[in-house]
Formats: structure tokens, C-alpha cells, sequence
């Protein structure tokens, strides 16, 4: 659906997506070649690249410092807002890969 959205011309300067996004082989590929930055939510047991090796979501959100965490609002939900923990490792050659939440 998002790739669709960008073919077909809809102006965007990132995207999100939970983890049915996240969890897409081609998706992050497809988003980096087109220079559009995303943020996608994978599960605890997702590899991601780290350096020259993968290394599961958790470990590597479990290993930064608790200074490199900051609490953002995700905007108002039925229940008020909806506060999530970012941290910004340098993940890809390229960084595009811009957030770690907590699992």
C-alpha cells in the first residue's frame, strides 16, 4: 500500500508503520532507494543491522544508554496521549533506520 502510494505520485517526507510494516523484507529497501525516511515498529525477535552484524531489536534497545532514550507523545488516543520511548542508533550505513521503542 505505501510503495502504491509513492508510485502513484502522493508527496511524502516519511513514513511510519507498525509491525506488519516492519516486518517486510523489501519494504525499508524500497523506502531507502526512493530517499524517504521511515520509522517502523518490528518485534523484540527482529534482526537488525548493527555495525557489521545483526542483532535482535531487544538486545540492541537494551544495550543504549538510558541518556540516548527520550519519552515523545505520539499524539492523543481514546485514552489520552500516547507516549513512547525513541532512541536514534546509527543502525544502517545510510541511518535511515531512525527508531528503537522499547519492547
Amino acid at each position: 500500500m505505501i510503495i502504491r502510494a509513492l508510485e502513484g505520485g502522493v508527496p511524502v517526507g516519511w513514513v511510519s508503520g507498525d509491525e506488519v510494516y516492519g516486518a517486510s523484507s523489501s519494504l525499508p529497501g524500497e523506502l531507502e532507494d526512493r530517499g524517504v525516511g521511515y520509522v517502523l515498529a518490528v518485534a523484540c525477535h527482529h534482526r537488525v543491522h548493527a555495525g557489521i552484524d545483526t542483532e535482535r531489536a531487544d538486545r540492541l534497545a537494551a544495550r543504549l544508554p538510558k541518556r540516548s532514550w527520550q519519552r515523545l507523545s505520539a499524539g492523543r488516543g481514546a485514552k489520552g496521549h500516547r507516549f513512547y520511548d525513541w532512541a536514534s542508533p546509527s543502525t544502517t550505513p545510510t541511518a535511515m533506520q531512525t527508531g528503537i521503542g522499547g519492547c
